[in-house]
């Protein structure tokens, strides 16, 4: 089946399948794997060991983020392949947070192996530049987040106040500008502050690894400032997004 041929519902299912695999992701907790631990161990001694946890943490978590990747590529493809794709505002947000999205997934698919050599961190095969980068990058999620915010502003000014992409011009290029700020404002203020450390996940700001008093109290106010933005985000996606569906329920 070619690009172009995917109805309006397969490309949202697609849309929607990183963010998936990303929550996914998150319920591979710690207590999960001792838990399984704790059932397996008898039988397979090494797959138990804290080396086996992690080495399957970190099997896991390249394959859902190798298919974050995957699905955000493939959209990126197929409104890069059709002009009249390009031609919409919507796709053009589109185009901007799965651009971010594969990028993002690309890095976190990485893991541990851009972890310094002499972190001890399992698999570890980078250096501290390669770590650097890997946390600033992961770092830009808050971007997609900001992305998917515009998304539900732009479906309530079409569905519930009739407006046009033409009439539109200025608040696509705020859409584009305050997403890619805030998350490399977030992304730079770590790297500055020094806070970036290797972890059994991927490199970001470990609590695993000690930092002196003043970096320590950096890293705080950094993690709450960044935890403010994130739900902040999530909370007015879903009050617009509640806002869309009363404004279509009284339309029917």
């Amino acid at each position: 089946m070619a690009l172009t041929e995917f109805t309006n519902l397969q490309q949202k299912v697609l849309a929607v399948m990183p963010k998936l695999s990303g929550f996914m992701s998150m319920l591979v907790s710690e207590r999960m794997q001792r838990r399984w631990a704790r059932q397996k161990c008898p039988y397979i001694e090494w797959r138990c060991s804290p080396r086996g946890s992690r080495a399957r943490h970190f099997i896991t978590r390249f394959r859902l983020h190798s298919f974050n990747a995957k699905g955000s590529g493939f959209i990126v493809l197929e409104i890069l392949r059709d002009r009249k794709k390009l031609d919409r505002l919507y796709h053009r947000l589109i185009l901007g947070m799965a651009s971010l999205d594969f990028t993002i997934s690309f890095f976190m698919a990485m893991s541990t192996w851009l972890a310094p050599l002499e972190s001890g961190v399992l698999w570890a095969a980078g250096t501290h530049s390669t770590c650097q980068m890997q946390a600033f990058v992961v770092h830009l999620s808050v971007s997609v987040s900001c992305y998917n915010l515009f998304l539900a502003v732009y479906y309530l000014l079409v569905i519930g106040h009739g407006k046009r992409d033409r009439q539109l011009h200025r608040f696509e290029i705020g859409a584009h500008c305050s997403s890619l700020s805030v998350g490399l404002t977030i992304a730079i203020s770590g790297l500055v502050l020094g806070i970036y450390r290797p972890s059994y996940i991927w490199c970001g700001t470990a609590s695993s690894f000690q930092l002196d008093a003043t970096r320590s109290i950096a890293r705080d106010i950094w993690t709450w400032t960044f935890a403010v933005v994130v739900w902040f985000v999530v909370f007015s996606v879903t009050f617009v997004m509640i806002r869309v569906f009363i404004i279509v329920r009284q339309q029917e």
